[in-house]
């Protein structure tokens, strides 16, 4: 039950990039849904793992293709969580060290109903462009230059 109290710490200082407190009430959902599930298949895994209703489904299909969570300000306040509950990350040059995965094509907002509000499509990234200007490449710091 511990793991769950710090964990519950940790998502609980994601608020901030809901726009309301029902959005945030999904997000957490899907975060637990997605630590507990046992399989890969999207959606479905995560209403499996959690024992919900059938009918959530469709709630979370609408969650995810809504505009409830703004992911600049997710990433915003997960790197706040990140530097906070990991002050002794690695630094080179007075410069964090940042690791990203092998996915190089993600989803877009393509059935966002407000776009002007939603992240722009971002589907064409051929490395993470992280604020300081560092391009981080996957894997790049553990097995050298692509």
């Amino acid at each position: 039950m511990q793991i769950w109290i710090e964990w519950w710490n940790v998502v609980k200082e994601l608020r901030p990039a809901c726009s309301r407190i029902r959005s945030f009430l999904w997000l957490v959902i899907s975060l637990a849904g997605v630590c507990t599930r046992a399989d890969l298949a999207g959606v479905s895994s995560i209403v499996r793992a959690l024992g919900l209703k059938a009918t959530c489904h469709d709630r979370l299909l609408d969650f995810f293709h809504s505009c409830a969570v703004n992911p600049d300000r997710l990433a915003q306040v997960w790197t706040g969580l990140v530097l906070r509950f990991f002050p002794a990350m690695l630094k080179f040059n007075g410069r964090f060290i940042l690791l990203a995965d092998g996915i190089k094509v993600p989803k877009s907002g393509k059935k966002c109903r407000e776009l002007s509000s939603c992240t722009r499509n971002r589907t064409a990234i051929p490395s993470l462009s992280i604020s300081w200007d560092i391009p981080v490449r996957p894997y790049h710091l553990l097995s050298g230059p692509e």
